[in-house]
């Protein structure tokens, strides 16, 4: 699946299911969203929210999203 820039932003809020391309499958909230022109990846970026610590993924990495409740 290909993101268009800033389509990640549309997440922001929601509880959501990330499968990344290396078979990882985080699932959280999405609390956070960083467009490539200030990400560190260089690639638009979301930050998952865990109770003990935040991830981040960005669309070079993720394969597909599924939103679980808005």
């Amino acid at each position: 699946m290909d993101f268009a820039h800033g389509e990640l932003e549309k997440y922001i809020g929601k509880m959501v299911l990330v499968f990344t391309k290396d078979g990882r499958t985080l699932q959280g909230k999405a609390t956070s969203f960083t467009p490539a022109l200030g990400s560190d990846s260089g690639f638009d970026e979301l930050d998952i929210e865990y109770p003990t610590h935040i991830e981040c993924v960005d669309t070079s990495e993720i394969r597909n999203i599924q939103i679980l409740e808005d």
